[in-house]
């Protein structure tokens, strides 16, 4: 899910930074685009900070039992893998949800 945030590519979120960056081109808002790039590289590292923590070992000291023996719910696990699969979905066909998109922007315009 981090990785979405950062925008790598078959995620959702590359779809989203992707078109922003080509409306920025298209539009010559050369600054804007930087600074998205430059942001995205920041967010990317930060994540990978985040995930690099979760699967070090702590130090014996600071761990307390309960977290040697987590219990998950089957929901969360079930919720969690969801999200997943429609976060790749969209990532490979976002045809579908674009087009969600164009229709319900169109309205509005």
């Amino acid at each position: 899910m981090l990785f979405s945030l950062a925008g790598i590519p078959f995620t959702a979120g590359f779809i989203g930074k992707y078109f922003v960056i080509v409306s920025g081109v298209g539009t010559s808002l050369w600054l804007l685009v930087v600074i998205l790039v430059i942001n995205s590289v920041i967010g990317l590292y930060y994540y990978l900070r985040i995930i690099s923590s979760m699967y070090t070992k702590p130090e014996e000291a600071k761990v307390e039992k309960t977290a040697l023996n987590p219990t998950y719910s089957i929901g969360g696990g079930l919720a969690l893998s969801m999200l997943f699969l429609l976060l790749i979905w969209f990532g490979v066909y976002p045809t579908g949800l674009i087009e969600l998109i164009k229709i319900m922007v169109g309205g509005l315009v």
